[in-house]
């Protein structure tokens, strides 16, 4: 007999996103829109669109601000709303007109219909409007407004020709005019087209202009082209060498951004491995991006971007087994004082196969330090080395004690190194189960692949992982659907319970029971005749 799925948890989370919908109290509406913002555009999926656009008529700004982000952030499912967004256009607080043309630039190519609203704005008198303009322009992929955006670039406000880069980049038009603006001076206007070239076919044209772009005094000029080059990867590689002249550089920054662009490369730079390796003992930290971070306009630059050592750990790992030779100079860096160093250390041993293997004591000992994220970086070091082929039985006894630690990510790593050190795993099959039954979503689908990877033993435990494909978490349910497949005939008694999730709201749940489906006997029966058809052809 099927087992008929429970939604009372599904149920529970959106009466209470929902009741914070209606509430009194604008933070508690602000927190509620937070919330379906934050699931992007699967809050689309579960028709969430019309309590989110009931709130564009809010009498609070800030609430009817947020409900336009929200929508931006559903994506194209909120295209049934456009109307709605579009007559807030006309709104005299400028805050919300500004969310409502992100609004619909948050729509793409289906809001192809509101282009005609948005045009008329790239003449409006306020030059933040004409940037948003051009940005949402971009991203409706109104292609025959391409050269008005062209003529953006000329413009004298520097917000202005930011915003026509991005939306000529968004439209994925005129490579070489935004390629063009990398000879510009100023570093804003080249940091912008930096960042849109990520977004562009045919960008390695200007890896060359990027990899100069290293040297730049600004950084932010220099974090976007790091960023660039790491996109581009080997096709990048014919840069390698001039990066490398960065990694002597009197400057932090400079020295940060060439080892994280040529972590970004990967194997090809293996050449500057020794020049890598002396920025291991580099203790300075780029700081000039800190003043917009403190000013709230910027997040947090990443650790590679700021600090030479971590950049030139990251790159080491990067290129991998071809730099096992710096492994004893990573495992001091484990020494430091510095926990993002370490961090960074530890990923880089996780990439160095047998070579990185030789350290797991120093590895394994992070797994009792006290900042979570370095725990977490040594689980996931562990985890890369057992997915190589090297498991690690301490390394697996002490992942064990971290399934019930305070913080959630060091469980979820704990489950996820446990998961690769395959039926080794099956020792700690308690501890596994009872992890099935964290309330942190993450968690469970660790611990889910985890328990599946402990082969008979895991088996044994199939209508566990069967309740648990009707979790309210998509991946959960993914997870679970996984789990099964992998479970041979166990799993496959199971195959009525997994038909029934082709009905999901969420796509990529769907795919999963499809894939679970396919991998069973006798699965074939319970898929739609079209698709099996499909999958036999």
């Amino acid at each position: 007999m099927a087992i008929v799925p429970s939604s009372q948890e599904t149920r529970s989370m959106m009466d209470e996103v929902l009741g914070a919908l209606n509430s009194s109290s604008p933070e508690m509406r602000i927190a509620g829109l937070t919330q379906i913002y934050k699931m992007g555009d699967i809050a689309g999926s579960a028709g969430l669109g019309h309590a989110v656009v009931a709130l564009l008529d809010d009498s609070v700004t800030s609430v009817q601000v947020q409900a336009l982000l929200t929508l931006r952030a559903m994506g194209a499912a909120s295209v049934l709303y456009g109307t709605n967004i579009v007559a807030k256009l006309s709104s005299q607080q400028k805050e919300v007109k500004r969310a409502a043309i992100q609004a619909l630039g948050g729509l793409g190519e289906e809001g192809v219909d509101f282009v005609r609203d948005v045009e008329p704005l790239l003449s409006d008198s306020d030059l933040d409007i004409v940037a948003d303009a051009c940005v949402a322009l971009g991203m409706l992929k109104a292609t025959e407004l391409t050269s008005a955006l062209v003529a953006k670039l000329k413009h004298g406000d520097i917000d202005v020709v930011c915003g026509a880069i991005s939306g000529l980049g968004y439209m994925g038009a005129e490579l070489a005019e935004v390629g063009g603006m990398l000879s510009q001076k100023e570093p804003r206007i080249k940091a912008a087209a930096l960042a849109i070239l990520c977004h562009m076919d045919g960008s390695e044209k200007y890896a060359d202009e990027a990899a100069k772009c290293i040297g730049d005094s600004d950084g932010w000029v220099r974090n976007q082209a790091a960023t660039l080059i790491t996109i581009l990867g080997d096709k990048a590689s014919s840069e390698v060498a001039k990066l490398g002249s960065f990694l002597t550089s009197q400057e932090i920054g400079v020295k940060a951004a060439a080892a994280a662009a040529l972590a970004g490369i990967g194997e090809d730079a293996a050449s500057q491995i020794d020049a890598l390796e002396k920025l291991l003992t580099e203790s300075g930290e780029d700081t000039s991006t800190i003043p917009l971070v403190k000013a709230g306009v910027a997040a947090k630059v990443e650790s590679q971007m700021r600090k030479p050592a971590c950049a030139a750990a990251y790159a080491l790992g990067s290129i991998g087994v071809k730099a096992a030779g710096s492994a004893a100079s990573l495992a001091e860096g484990l020494k430091t004082e510095d926990d993002e160093i370490k961090i960074a250390c530890a990923k880089a041993l996780g990439k160095m196969g047998a070579g990185g293997s030789k350290f797991e004591a120093a590895i394994c000992a992070l797994l009792d330090y006290h900042m979570p994220m370095v725990v977490i970086a040594g689980c996931n070091a562990l985890a890369d080395l057992a997915l190589a082929g090297l498991p690690s039985t301490n390394g697996a006894d002490k992942a064990a004690t971290l399934l019930a630690d305070k913080h959630p990510g060091v469980r979820q790593a704990a489950a996820e190194c446990l998961a690769l050190q395959g039926e080794m795993a099956s020792v700690y099959i308690e501890e596994l189960v009872k992890a099935l039954s964290d309330p942190i979503y993450s968690v469970k689908a660790a611990s889910i692949t985890a328990v599946a990877a402990c082969g008979e033993i895991g088996q044994m435990y199939a209508s566990r992982m069967c309740q648990l494909m009707f979790d309210a978490s998509p991946d959960v349910r993914i997870a679970a659907c996984n789990a099964l497949k992998n479970m041979d005939e166990r799993g496959a008694a199971f195959a009525e319970e997994v038909s029934s999730l082709l009905e999901d709201d969420i796509p990529e749940v769907r795919d999963a029971a499809v894939s679970a489906l396919s991998s069973f006997k006798t699965g074939s029966a319970y898929l739609p005749e079209g698709m099996t058809n499909a999958l036999t052809a």
